[in-house]
């Protein structure tokens, strides 16, 4: 969460970082509310436990390209 308030600083001016911090730090924070659950319903769904980490790896490239393409820094 720490490196999430750095990037927001940086591309934030100081007057806006309350608006822009309190949805995304509530984002970061349902991901291990949600995390469990996800991974829950993809082992019951399918009965084996690999897929659990492939859900994970899911999203997690989900999460990488949304990053790549709505940062500032990333855009090229």
């Amino acid at each position: 969460m720490s490196l999430a308030y750095g990037v927001a600083a940086d591309i934030s001016p100081h007057s806006e970082r309350g608006r822009i911090l309190g949805p995304m730090l509530a984002a970061t924070n349902l991901g291990p509310c949600f995390g469990p659950v996800i991974g829950g319903g993809a082992i019951l769904a399918s009965g084996d436990a690999q897929w659990c980490f492939w859900v994970l790896l899911i999203f997690g490239d989900l999460s990488l390209m949304l990053i790549g393409w709505t940062l500032p820094e990333t855009m090229v």
